[in-house]
């Protein structure tokens, strides 16, 4: 009767840990896809495929549902492209995602569309894409009453019972633009700083953080304006911000192009350095011209990976192996970085 092939014989064949071999074979996180598919590859071929492998075939689709906003194309569509990847890696494992954009017209019809969508699809776990100030109380109530597990890629306002949190370090993103104005400007540096929404908790830790960094080396922030993301506020905004003494402006959300365009009506490039937020066309051109000096890079598309990995590996554990004491890790912090010129030449 021929041995029964196991993970161990197949570490041994290529050379590698038992870890490294479990984690490919259940599709979890911490191995290259090109290590992945040479482990399934040589598992197949050795026989391999009766036990661990055939298991992961028997198992019934895994369906991934992905909320996303409509709006604000610049910020998401990078995120979307990171889910899309993840999920076409892990299609080996049966993982399906299915993506529904809403509209931040939330009327009770299109909030109710949206939960028909996730029964009617049966979502295994949910992904919320958040970005809307003010979601309807009854339909965040309605989510948490889903009965699957919800994770959240990016930070909301909303009281939406989540398992994981995948969101950016906003505490490093206002250091990082602090520094980098510290070293143009030194202690006469005097910023103002354009955010978001006082309701979202990383817009006031960018700012907070900013401020906090400012002041530490000797700088000011002079005034903090909140736009709400509305382009024609914020232009308005820039109106009351520029009659100021100011050399610097921070701006913490993707929505830089009317600070942009009213630094270029204004000839203002050269007098104030502009750090921005995320990285967009639009915002590219505004780089090559001078008008923009760095902006903080986000990483959306690597959010967007951990966020589907994040939510097919609760599901493989705590369902696929029994395991129902099995909790993910509940804030995940992705590291944002320093763009200049160079970086996106």
């Amino acid at each position: 009767m021929n041995k029964r092939v196991s993970v161990k014989d197949i570490a041994q064949k290529l050379n590698i840990s038992l870890s490294t071999v479990h984690k490919a074979l259940t599709g979890k996180g911490g191995v290259s896809e090109e290590r992945r598919k040479e482990v399934i590859e040589t598992a197949k071929e050795m026989g391999y495929v009766v036990n661990s492998v055939a298991q992961t075939l028997a198992r019934k689709d895994i369906s991934i549902g992905i909320i996303m906003p409509s709006e604000w194309h610049d910020y998401f569509a990078e995120m979307k492209s990171g889910m899309e990847e993840e999920i076409h890696n892990l299609s080996i494992y049966k993982v399906r995602g299915l993506f529904y954009f809403l509209s931040s017209d939330l009327s009770s019809d299109n909030a109710q569309n949206a939960l028909l969508w996730i029964r009617d699809k049966k979502i295994d776990a949910l992904i919320y894409c958040p970005s809307i100030y003010s979601l309807d109380d009854e339909f965040v109530r309605a989510l948490n009453n889903l009965g699957i597990p919800v994770f959240m890629a990016g930070d909301s306002n909303a009281d939406i019972r989540s398992i994981s949190d995948i969101v950016t370090d906003a505490e490093l993103s206002g250091k990082l633009a602090a520094d980098f104005l510290r070293c143009i400007h030194g202690n006469t540096l005097k910023a103002a700083v354009f955010m978001g929404s006082l309701t979202v908790a990383s817009h006031v830790i960018k700012t907070n953080s900013f401020r906090k960094r400012v002041e530490a080396f000797g700088g000011r922030v002079t005034e903090v304006f909140e736009t709400m993301d509305d382009s024609d506020k914020t232009y308005e905004l820039m109106k009351e911000s520029c009659t100021d003494d100011i050399n610097a402006i921070y701006v913490t959300t993707a929505t830089s192009a009317p600070v942009c365009r009213y630094i270029c009506e204004n000839n203002l490039q050269g007098k104030i350095s502009l750090v921005c937020t995320d990285l967009f066309d639009e915002l590219r051109d505004y780089m090559r011209s001078g008008v923009v000096s760095a902006t903080i890079y986000q990483n959306q598309e690597k959010l967007g990976k951990i966020a589907v990995r994040r939510a097919y590996e609760y599901l493989v554990e705590k369902n696929s192996y029994g395991n129902e004491d099995f909790t993910a890790e509940k804030k995940v912090y992705i590291r944002p970085s320093l763009f200049l010129l160079a970086d996106i030449e």
